[in-house]
C-alpha cells in the first residue's frame, strides 16, 4: 500500500496521534532521522494541543507549555542525535545532541570511532573545534597531519580550552 494512503487510512480510523505515530515509525525504520525529528515535534504539539505545524516561537508560549515544548524539543534532538552518532554520522549527530548538554556522551562515542579518510575531518571538527573532547581531536592532527600543523593547531584553537584541556 501507498505510505500516504496507509497514512490517510490511519488518519481516517486512528486519528492525529495514531497517523503521526505511524509517521515516525516510518522515517525511523526507513533511517530518515532528520524526518523523524520532524514528526516528533508534531507528536508533542499535538499532545499539547497546538497546531502540528510551528507558528509560533517557542519563547511566546505561556509556561509550563514552552517548558513541555523546549523538554520535547530536546527529547527529539536526543533521540535523533544519538541515531545518527550509531550510524557513526558525527557533525550531524552533533547538530541534534549539542543542545541536549550531551558532551560527554559525544566525547565517549566518538573516541570509540577509528579514523579514516571519510570521517577525520568530522572528528576532529566535534572533537576539537566544537570542544567536545579537544586533547581527542589534538591527539588526531599531531598523528595525522604532523607537527607543524598541530602547532598552529594548537596555537589557534586552545587557547579557549581550560587549562587542564590544554594540558592534556
Amino acid at each position: 500500500m501507498d505510505p500516504f494512503a496507509q497514512l490517510d487510512a490511519i488518519l481516517t480510523c486512528g486519528g492525529v496521534e495514531a497517523a503521526l505515530a505511524q509517521l515516525a515509525e516510518h522515517f525511523r525504520s526507513q533511517e530518515r532521522y532528520h524526518e523523524l525529528f520532524d514528526a516528533r515535534l508534531m507528536q508533542a504539539r499535538q499532545a499539547l494541543g497546538l497546531p502540528i505545524v510551528s507558528t509560533t516561537p517557542l519563547d511566546d508560549h505561556a509556561e509550563p507549555q514552552r517548558t513541555q515544548l523546549e523538554n520535547a524539543y530536546l527529547d527529539a534532538c536526543r533521540e535523533v542525535g544519538r541515531l545518527l552518532l550509531d550510524q557513526g554520522k558525527i557533525r550531524e549527530a552533533w547538530v541534534y545532541l549539542r543542545p541536549t548538554g550531551e558532551a560527554p556522551v559525544v566525547a565517549e562515542a566518538i573516541q570509540k570511532i577509528e579514523p579514516n579518510d571519510e570521517n577525520l575531518s568530522d572528528l576532529i571538527g566535534v572533537a576539537l573545534h566544537e570542544g567536545v573532547a579537544p586533547a581527542f581531536g589534538y591527539g588526531l592532527v599531531l598523528s595525522h597531519y604532523g607537527t607543524c600543523n598541530a602547532i598552529t593547531t594548537f596555537d589557534a584553537e586552545l587557547g579557549r580550552f581550560r587549562r587542564p584541556d590544554q594540558q592534556a
